[in-house]
């Protein structure tokens, strides 16, 4: 009885600390997708108002 009580608890802490990692992997990322997306985004503002520079002036 106790070695099965100590198997479940074993797996339930196993579970949260699994749980939370791949909380944590997610949330990374998500974090890395919008930094590299918001780079895209600033390197194509910066490109396209450097065209624009040029071609107006």
């Amino acid at each position: 009885m106790f070695f099965i009580t100590f198997i479940s608890i074993y797996l339930i802490i196993v579970y949260l600390f699994y749980w939370k990692t791949f909380l944590l992997v997610n949330y990374f990322i998500i974090l890395s997708l919008s930094y590299i997306s918001f780079s895209i985004l600033l390197c194509y503002n910066l490109l396209s108002s450097k065209v624009i520079n040029f071609l107006c002036f």
